[in-house]
């Protein structure tokens, strides 16, 4: 009987009960074509749960390709040190952050630190960003801003600029009625802020939002 099984197991081996085969997986992030492909596929086939999935996929692409175009956009002002925050790109890899992410718009951060002195800027760029309404309101109305705070003019976009602290400003642009751009400085004068973010930048930052 052992005998028998011993012979089973070795023409086993021989003849066809081989491993199954291993597959690496590709760390390559995957391209807008690819899954645009796979979109029509789905659809031709009905199946649309898989749709759906290659949809989001789609949207996770895109928002990273914007994301990056608007960080390509923020100025990079003589004097400072930009240090780039991939928070948002980490959390775009998440599905369940990535559909959070996608209700609030598109999200960009920089920070940029002054090579002499100590000021400071945190930069956060909301594309499509659901406080527009909120804050035009604001902007229409100056009975409604914080104290101290002013109206600042870009010809065709508007920004509050108000203290924070002792030494703190905070900037906020509202560019085409749709995005919002803040930046929070430290340290900072009102020369180094408007320094960076002069006409020429806040226009560079709405031809990439709206594009």
């Amino acid at each position: 009987m052992k005998l028998a099984l011993c012979l089973f197991a070795a023409a086993g081996l021989g003849l066809g009960f081989a491993a199954p085969l291993q597959k690496r997986v590709s760390k390559e992030p995957p391209k807008f074509a690819d899954v645009h492909a796979q979109l029509a596929e789905h659809w031709n086939k009905k199946a649309y749960g898989s749709c759906t999935e290659s949809l989001q996929q789609l949207q996770r692409i895109v928002s990273k390709a914007r994301r990056q175009e608007i960080l390509n956009a923020l100025p990079k002002p003589a004097g400072w040190t930009i240090k780039e925050d991939d928070s948002m790109d980490q959390a775009d890899a998440n599905p369940m952050a990535a559909a959070m992410l996608g209700s609030v718009g598109t999200i960009v951060k920089r920070d940029y630190r002054a090579e002499e002195g100590k000021g400071r800027m945190s930069v956060t760029v909301t594309a499509d960003s659901p406080m527009v309404q909120m804050f035009s309101m604001m902007i229409g109305n100056p009975a409604m801003l914080p104290k101290g705070a002013e109206l600042i003019e870009y010809e065709a976009h508007r920004a509050v600029l108000e203290p924070k602290g002792s030494d703190g400003l905070k900037l906020t642009i509202l560019i085409a009625e749709k995005h919002i751009c803040e930046v929070d400085a430290r340290g900072a004068t009102e020369d180094q802020l408007f320094g960076a973010f002069d006409q020429k930048a806040v226009d560079g930052l709405a031809t990439a939002l709206t594009n």
